[in-house]
């Protein structure tokens, strides 16, 4: 007989081994549909129909039941079961940046004046909610630099009011940090003290590169004027420089 016939005669013939092995393809096939199929998902797919429609029915052979049952019905669907969440991590979207370069436009009050500057930030993804920044903040009128690093949190008891809302697209954060105010004066002597801040804002994502939303924070920055209590305040109009 030709072999081509005799394979699907015996498929034919084996119909409860075959139905194992063409369910576990084709599971694996509907599993990965809508992501889209790669090589190496279809080989397995065709590997397992493979194995169920060419493996000896376990009702036609006599002895040992136990294991022809194990090597022609279960170890398909046990493939399977090991398999697909394998499958669906592969094809799963791919995660936001861990570490991005941006900046951003503020304005720095602080010693009784209030100056525009430029904050370039440096952050670092722990989670999908928690960042590591880093600020570097420059407003050259009032001779202010300030060297910061701190924790961004985007709050999910903050959002959740806004979930069902036209406004589902805001995330809401806090923000702290803690590093070195500078007064760095055109001619004199430069000062520098500890300093820290704490802001809350709003954060929407236009696409990947832009972001724009409210900022406004307390600035502790000894050294300027006669106080050392400021603010910071800024849209946020923040365009990413480099991501990875």
């Amino acid at each position: 007989m030709n072999p081509l016939a005799k394979f699907f005669k015996d498929a034919l013939t084996h119909w409860k081994t075959s139905s194992a092995g063409l369910a576990a393809g084709l599971l694996i096939v509907a599993n990965s549909y809508q992501q889209g199929m790669t090589w190496k998902q279809w080989a397995i797919a065709g590997a397992l129909a493979f194995l169920g429609l060419s493996a000896p029915d376990s009702s036609k052979v006599a002895k040992p039941v136990a294991k022809a049952v194990v090597t022609t019905t279960v170890l398909p669907l046990l493939l399977v079961l090991l398999l697909l969440p394998g499958l669906a991590s592969a094809q799963a979207a791919p995660a936001e940046p861990i570490f991005s370069t941006s900046a951003q436009a503020v304005a720095v009050r602080i010693g009784g004046s209030t100056s525009p500057g430029t904050d370039v930030i440096g952050s670092f993804n722990l989670t999908p909610s928690l960042l590591l920044q880093s600020d570097n903040i420059l407003a050259p009128a009032i001779n202010f630099q300030g060297y910061y690093g701190g924790v961004k949190y985007f709050a999910p008891f903050l959002a959740k009011p806004l979930a069902k809302t036209t406004l589902s697209n805001i995330a809401p954060y806090i923000h702290v940090m803690v590093g070195i105010a500078r007064n760095v004066p055109a001619l004199g002597a430069v000062a520098q003290h500890y300093s820290f801040s704490g802001d809350v804002g709003f954060d929407y994502k236009v696409n990947s590169k832009l972001s724009f939303g409210p900022r406004v924070g307390y600035l502790n920055a000894p050294g300027f004027g006669g106080g050392p209590h400021g603010a910071l305040i800024s849209a946020s109009l923040t365009v990413v420089l480099g991501s990875k």
